[in-house]
């Protein structure tokens, strides 16, 4: 191949490359179907007793279209905190807030990240997500956690 014809290939490569990158990039719309409201109050010996919201300003830097900040305890008084987010849309001003990165942030320090397999109730099949125990002074917490996306479940950031 000559000089001028090799540029016009690289060329062509180049522009088809970044028109595929930047029409994958737009993100695809999809909305939810129930509010995030109608999720159960109670599940199993779970009932929910609290359902905080976050701030505004906490809203806006996460960048959720919806989200669920729930409490739940069960008969013998154990407590645990489930936070849900949804984004209509994944593109380059909006994406998922990893615990990874909010924990430390908010002054936990990270003890362990490790994958966990949990297996779907009625089901053979398990998923992998991610198990993270945390310490702040003498408290500590377990943090389960995975994303959804695109039919699949992913315990990567």
């Amino acid at each position: 191949m000559i000089p001028a014809r090799r540029l016009a290939v690289l060329c062509a490569f180049f522009l088809a490359t970044a028109f595929f990158l930047y029409t994958m990039g737009e993100g695809r719309t999809v909305p939810l179907k129930r509010p995030v409201a109608s999720f159960p109050e109670h599940i199993g010996p779970w009932r929910q007793v609290a359902n905080e919201p976050l701030t505004a300003k906490v809203v806006a830097i996460l960048g959720v279209d919806d989200y669920l900040n729930a409490d739940y305890a069960d008969a013998q008084g154990r407590r645990l905190n489930f936070y849900f987010s949804y984004f209509t849309r994944m593109d380059g001003s909006k994406a998922f807030h990893s615990p990874r990165n909010c924990m430390p942030g908010a002054g936990w320090d990270v003890i362990s990240l490790e994958p966990l397999a949990v297996r779907i109730p009625g089901s053979e099949k398990k998923l992998s997500i991610n198990r993270m125990v945390l310490q702040k002074g003498n408290r500590y917490q377990v943090v389960l956690y995975w994303y959804q996306g695109r039919g699949r479940v992913m315990r990567s950031e």
